[in-house]
């Protein structure tokens, strides 16, 4: 991040200064993420088990998974597979795309597909499991060379170390939605003049 930072406070190390700058970044995420607030898990089960039939179950967590999961980085083809789920081998197929992009990042969790394997009653194979156990999960791909910035901070002097605690972050939008990678810092210091 490249910003200006505006003190407000008198100069020198003896006294509180308030600051607040606003800049340019740049930010490059790969991964995935769960987009559920970490009940990705227990939503698909009861988003599956809402069909009447088979296939109507498959569809419904597919389309669910669609508008939940953030296709942040626009993926067309994931999107399409996802809308229609129990069509032809789509499933089979969605499993397969994910473990050669990487959608998954190789893992799934245990559990999620102890429960679909247990709720298919052998009805489907282990390459399809997989794919309805990582649905909860989304892909993320993004990167800008012009993320907005801003930092905002308090210092307040202690003796010989200054106390300072400030957040901030890079955001910017993205395919609809906004990306805020906000941290929050609290530190002790010692400022050495030159």
């Amino acid at each position: 991040m490249l910003l200006p930072v505006l003190y407000l406070g008198k100069g020198g190390n003896e006294n509180f200064r308030i600051g607040f700058g606003f800049g340019v970044g740049t930010v490059n995420l790969q991964g995935t993420a769960d987009f559920n607030d970490g009940i990705g898990l227990f939503t698909n089960a009861v988003v599956f088990n809402s069909g009447a039939t088979f296939a109507n179950k498959i569809d419904n967590l597919g389309r669910y998974s669609l508008l939940t999961t953030g296709n942040i980085d626009g993926d067309p083809y994931k999107a399409y597979l996802l809308s229609n789920l129990s069509t032809g081998n789509n499933l089979e197929l969605l499993g397969a795309y994910s473990l050669l992009t990487g959608g998954s990042s190789g893992s799934i969790e245990p559990i999620s597909y102890l429960i679909f394997a247990a709720a298919s009653n052998g009805r489907l194979n282990p390459l399809e499991i997989y794919a309805l156990s990582t649905l909860s999960k989304g892909k993320v791909n993004s990167r800008t060379n012009y993320a907005k910035s801003y930092y905002l901070f308090y210092e307040l002097p202690l003796g010989p170390v200054t106390w300072r605690v400030g957040f901030g972050g890079p955001f910017y939008t993205q395919n609809q939605y906004t990306i805020d990678l906000t941290s929050f810092e609290m530190s002790l210091y010692t400022p050495i003049e030159i």
